[in-house]
């Protein structure tokens, strides 16, 4: 069900009657789910209500749907072996089968005076309900559903942990994303690399800014994740010194027995020896 700026009462009762006609005249199981924000009108409530209590709304379906609705259940009636002739019969029917098959889902907040207000006006939405309340979740596991959707994504340790930190800000603030418990944050250490790559700059003369390690570092993750990638930047901007001390950096890790790391090799080539398609793999 989409609730547009638009949407009105005589649309809201075309859903209901959908719903109804899946799970009762034919007789298919069918979850309607309904949070508070798609509450246009009190009326919609009221309505869930009757559905809740008794299976159905009165005077929903006017004369020739009704006659539609009671056709369907006795075709449905017949193969499940019933003999059901009079509108009564079959009216009580496609309620029964509307209860049965039908489950309606309530994503209500409880924050402030609507909900109160709700609750004693429209009974059922506590009478005929089992509630699940959902408490606060915790840091870790905000950053664990954070995590599951930037596993595939291409960027650096560093901004992969402020992508997660603006996404469990989000969810604070009321954005409620798909939740995939039981993940767990695995945290990169780089210490062993940044050592390397100091030791690879005090050969090469170079100062090892902390800038110029964590895009060393980044361009690292990038190459663990691409088979293939361009470095561009402006001149002078350390393009050619970030992968060459990250070769030599590898290569030191390698030779000091450091477990996951081997020799980093680079070959300069003359771009103008090819033609710009070969150059770009076509």
């Amino acid at each position: 069900m989409q609730i547009s700026k638009s949407y009105n009462a005589s649309e809201w009762r075309e859903d209901l009657k959908r719903i109804t006609r899946h799970a009762g005249a034919e007789g298919k199981p069918a979850v309607f789910m309904f949070s508070d924000s798609q509450i246009k009108q009190e009326s919609f409530v009221e309505d869930i209500n009757n559905l809740l209590n008794s299976g159905e709304v009165p005077n929903m379906f006017p004369y020739d749907e009704r006659a539609a609705v009671l056709e369907q259940c006795r075709q449905l009636s017949k193969k499940e072996g019933l003999s059901l002739d009079t509108a009564v019969e079959l009216w009580n029917f496609f309620v029964d089968k509307t209860r049965a098959n039908l489950h309606i889902v309530l994503c209500f907040s409880p924050i402030g005076d609507a909900f109160r207000n709700r609750l004693r006006q429209f009974p059922s939405l506590v009478n005929c309900c089992t509630i699940d309340w959902f408490s606060a979740w915790p840091n870790d596991a905000l950053e664990a559903v954070a995590l599951k959707f930037l596993n595939d994504v291409d960027v650096s340790s560093k901004q992969r942990g402020h992508i997660m930190s603006m996404c469990k800000m989000f969810h604070e603030d009321g954005i409620i994303s798909d939740l995939f418990p039981g993940v767990v944050l695995p945290k990169a250490d780089y210490a062993a690399m940044e050592a390397a790559m100091r030791d690879a700059c005090a050969k090469r003369n170079l100062q090892p800014t902390e800038y110029f390690l964590l895009k060393s570092i980044q361009l690292y993750e990038m190459i663990v994740v691409r088979h293939g990638l361009m470095i561009v930047g402006l001149p002078f901007s350390g393009k050619t010194a970030s992968y060459q001390v990250l070769a030599d950096a590898l290569t030191l890790m390698e030779e000091r027995g450091q477990e996951g790391q081997s020799k980093a090799e680079y070959h300069v080539i003359n771009p103008k020896s090819i033609t710009m398609g070969q150059l770009y793999g076509q």
